[in-house]
């Protein structure tokens, strides 16, 4: 088995090789459906768009049997001192089934932990779609990895964009119910064929198919924009940011529209849309507080 770090896309056999893995995983997106990601050719555009970024691949005879990435982010944590901290996002992680009980996983581990012991910060994170089969906790806490406990959760919504009409008010509260924390940073142009658009000051409207596309079980494509730096205090005002996001995506014709929120206001969200596709997701990581909100972008899942 051979390990490569890569910090640029790989050309030819090795390109080929890790289009060819990644068609073979699934993940789920609420009520019994699933889907499947594709970085295309160019796999690192989606990591580097984000900060900096090493792709680590296990590679036999041409044929890849596990990736993890790890990129450097910063969260931002309004309220707290200090109230920036540099974190290593953990992300990808993938092995093959039939590479399973291999050492592959121990492979990519180490190569990363050798990454982060070197760098200024020990902190790490991952973001888990719930339903998957295999959690953190199952792979941390060996390896001289510590454990990865959860941190919190949020809920993932894809919004059809003609669905902007608003519904009944629901009753919401005036203000966020625990401290936030807000992942910063990140080169939209470079992933999204849409001109990013801001939204209202701060929210930033992309799409992520220069570097990342999604495809349904049965071949039809997803196409869908998505709201990013998403934040607000009040969830009445993130529903009207929201709304304003659906019409200038159904602008440009694209039919659907991901973003996400702090599970613990997810409720009042889904309130004042019409019918919106819900998953959560459960954030797991090590060096970061637990119990704060935390608002990520859809478009770096």
């Amino acid at each position: 088995m051979m390990l490569h770090r890569l910090t640029h896309s790989p050309t030819g056999a090795l390109a080929t090789a890790l289009e060819r893995f990644g068609e073979q995983f699934y993940y789920p997106l609420g009520h019994g459906r699933r889907f499947k990601i594709s970085h295309g050719h160019e796999y690192l555009r989606f990591f580097c768009a984000m900060g900096s970024a090493t792709l680590f691949v296990v590679e036999e005879n041409g044929e890849v049997l596990g990736t993890l990435a790890r990129v450097e982010r910063w969260l931002e944590l309004p309220g707290q001192n200090p109230n920036r901290q540099m974190v290593h996002y953990l992300a990808d992680l993938k092995i093959s089934p039939r590479a399973r009980g291999r050492g592959v996983l121990a492979k990519i581990f180490g190569a990363a932990r050798e990454q982060i012991l070197g760098s200024s910060s020990r902190a790490c994170y991952a973001i888990v779609m719930d339903g998957t089969d295999v959690l953190p906790i199952a792979y941390t806490g060996r390896l001289g990895i510590p454990v990865f406990e959860p941190l919190a959760k949020i809920c993932i919504l894809r919004v059809m964009t003609e669905s902007f009409a608003p519904q009944a008010s629901p009753s919401i509260p005036l203000t966020l119910p625990a401290p936030t924390c807000i992942v910063s940073g990140g080169d939209r142009a470079a992933r999204s064929i849409l001109s990013p658009q801001r939204i209202h000051g701060r929210a930033w409207l992309e799409d992520t198919r220069r570097a990342k596309r999604l495809w349904t079980e049965d071949g039809q494509e997803m196409i869908s924009a998505h709201l990013g730096a998403l934040y607000f205090k009040e969830p009445g005002t993130g529903i009207k940011l929201i709304e304003a996001s659906l019409k200038e995506a159904h602008k440009v014709g694209i039919s659907a529209m991901f973003f996400a929120v702090p599970e613990s206001i997810s409720p009042q969200i889904c309130a004042g849309l019409a019918d919106p596709v819900q998953a959560t997701a459960t954030i797991y990581g090590i060096g970061i507080s637990a119990g704060l909100d935390w608002w990520v972008d859809t478009a770096e899942i």
